[in-house]
């Protein structure tokens, strides 16, 4: 009966005839409205500031305010799937997507998203016994990861951000500051 009220609740049968309950639901669901969120590019929000008479962003505005807070909340979606991947809520087909699509279409929001998820998940994605034992799919990425830390048509912060994420890999994804240092 309750199949004929609504015909999406068939999508939510997974297990013979059962529904989803519980954790499994709650999963489903929040799985879903991550994937939607990502699909209608909420976290690709490119913003101008707004300009005051100098010509440098406004920072006392509002404009600036609630744009400023459209990034942020951006950053967070795609640090909130990281965290998924590294939970093994999401799968590494859906985070290799995620980053095909940020290389599909090389500008800044693309890759300050870039750089998030791989300080977030690259650890996990690239993990390999030898130092230089990687796998292929990561290797095709970093190198266009290198290709576009050169790229003229990129800001020097998001350079930066390409390079230390390049950096981070070549040392075995441990970051700077806990690595030792000899005085």
């Amino acid at each position: 009966m309750i199949e004929r009220v609504d015909p999406k609740i068939i999508s939510l049968k997974k297990f013979g005839n059962e529904f989803p309950k519980g954790g499994r639901l709650f999963k489903k669901y929040l799985i879903g409205r991550c994937e939607n969120d990502f699909k209608n590019g909420s976290w690709k929000v490119n913003i101008e500031f707004p300009l005051n008479k100098k010509g440098e962003p406004d920072l006392m505005s509002y404009e600036y305010y609630a744009a400023a807070k459209i990034r942020r909340q951006g950053l967070g979606l795609i640090s909130f799937i990281g965290e998924l991947f590294k939970s093994k809520i999401i799968a590494k087909r859906d985070i290799y997507e995620c980053i095909e699509k940020f290389l599909e279409l090389p500008e800044e929001v693309e890759m300050e998203s870039l750089c998030r998820l791989m300080n977030i998940v690259g650890k996990q994605l690239d993990h390999h016994i030898e130092p230089n034992n990687h796998d292929q799919k990561m290797e095709s990425y970093f190198e266009q990861m290198e290709e576009l830390s050169t790229s003229p048509n990129l800001s020097i912060r998001i350079k930066f951000l390409l390079m230390n994420v390049i950096d981070l890999r070549n040392n075995a994804w441990e970051p700077r500051e806990s690595r030792k240092r000899n005085i």
